[in-house]
């Protein structure tokens, strides 16, 4: 499975950041 990471110029950055926040986190 690949995973794409949202480019900090894009609008999905941060909900992607929250994403792998959760994903560490849980």
């Amino acid at each position: 499975m690949q995973i794409n990471f949202p480019k900090p110029d894009s609008g999905n950055f941060e909900s992607g950041y929250i994403f792998l926040k959760n994903l560490i986190t849980n």
